[in-house]
């Protein structure tokens, strides 16, 4: 964890609304957001890590509420020899769920990593495109993933949005995740509790 802030420069745009609105970047003290505001106004603390991120997209950290979105059966998301599309056809699901989306539930992204053939992280990302696929917006899908996850998790206060005293667990993004879900796996950058870590560079350390 740095001992200084680290300072996300001119950020694009942001997809859960961050707090003031109009901000631009975000100032990391420890493992908390200290600061969201304008860079314009920003004066540099001392020592700072400034992370230039001008065009990128930054989401607060994605949040597995470890359920059932769909239960269909397929081997990569219910690998126990339960076959429930044999009970309920995958197609009549994606219907009912979409009526109780319309009824207005609150819907958390799960995915059951952990269980054979599910894997944590990549599932995540099949997971929200299953949800896409199925009638969801993607700001829904995101919302799913985000502020909605912290609310079911109690932890509404450390997670879910971008604003001061929350924990540092962001992504930045090379695509706008609002367009389609599937930008959510292009993947900049990923901050947890104050650290930075570079995709890249963590692939290249298991190989």
């Amino acid at each position: 964890m740095s001992r200084f802030p680290i300072v996300l420069a001119a950020l694009l745009a942001t997809a859960v609304q961050a707090e003031p609105p109009g901000a631009d970047t975000i100032i990391i003290h420890g493992n908390r957001i200290e600061a969201v505001l304008q860079h314009a106004t920003l004066e540099l603390p001392q020592g700072a890590t400034v992370i230039n991120a001008s065009g990128k997209w930054v989401v607060p950290g994605l949040v597995d509420s470890h359920v059932h979105f769909f239960q269909s059966g397929n081997i990569y998301t219910r690998p126990d020899a339960a076959d429930f599309n044999a009970v309920v056809p995958y197609a009549q699901e994606v219907v009912r769920n979409k009526a109780r989306l319309d009824a207005g539930i609150t819907v958390v992204m799960g995915t059951d990593a952990g269980n054979i053939g599910v894997l944590h992280g990549p599932s995540i990302l099949r997971e929200m495109r299953l949800m896409q696929d199925s009638g969801l917006t993607p700001l829904e899908v995101l919302k799913s993933a985000t502020t909605n996850g912290a609310i079911a998790l109690g932890k509404a206060d450390d997670l879910g949005v971008i604003a001061p005293g929350r924990l540092a667990d962001l992504v930045l993004l090379d695509a706008d995740p609002l367009a389609d879900s599937g930008n959510l796996g292009r993947i900049y950058r990923i901050i947890k509790d104050g650290r930075v870590y570079d995709p890249e560079e963590l692939m290249n350390s298991i190989r």
